[in-house]
Formats: structure tokens, sequence, C-alpha cells
């Protein structure tokens, strides 16, 4: 499940949704990076997923693009997915 929100196009607003984001939160970029795992694996277990399971993040939608991130708890989860689905990670 993908938490969405979507903002207005104010820099004000999006600066009150990053403090409004679980201490912990990153990107889901800054997350394949940690892992070692490429954008293009970490993307498609988001949005087409493995066996019918997807890595769940939370979008915020800014000036009509999506940027995505993981709370604390979607990293965690997130971990568990790649060993379940024998995905190499670091």
């Amino acid at each position: 499940m993908t938490t969405t929100f979507t903002t207005s196009e104010s820099p004000k607003f999006q600066s009150r949704v990053d403090k409004q984001r679980p201490r912990g939160t990153i990107s889901m970029t800054r997350f394949a990076v940690i892992h070692c795992v490429s954008h293009s694996v970490m993307k498609r277990c988001v949005l087409a997923g493995i066996a019918g399971e997807h890595i769940e993040v939370t979008e915020v939608t800014l000036r009509q693009h999506v940027h995505r991130y993981l709370t604390p708890e979607q990293q965690r989860k997130a971990l568990e997915f790649w060993v379940r689905h024998g995905v190499l990670y670091q």
C-alpha cells in the first residue's frame, strides 16, 4: 500500500510537509543508494512488485512530480521484502 499526499505548489507548504514526516524518513533513491540497490530495481519493487507484493512507500506530489519516501517502518519492511524475494542488498 502506498500513502499519497498532494501538496500545493508553495515551497513553504513543502517545508511543512517535510517537517511532518517521521524522523528518519528518507527518499526512495537515497534508501536504494544506501543499500547498493539500483534505482530501477527499487522502482520495480515499489511499482510492479514481486510475486504480487510491493514495497510500501509514502508519496508526496509537488508540481505534478511524485516524490517517494520511506519511513523507518517502511524501511524495515523493505529490507524484509528483499530477504523474502532474494533481492541482493548491503
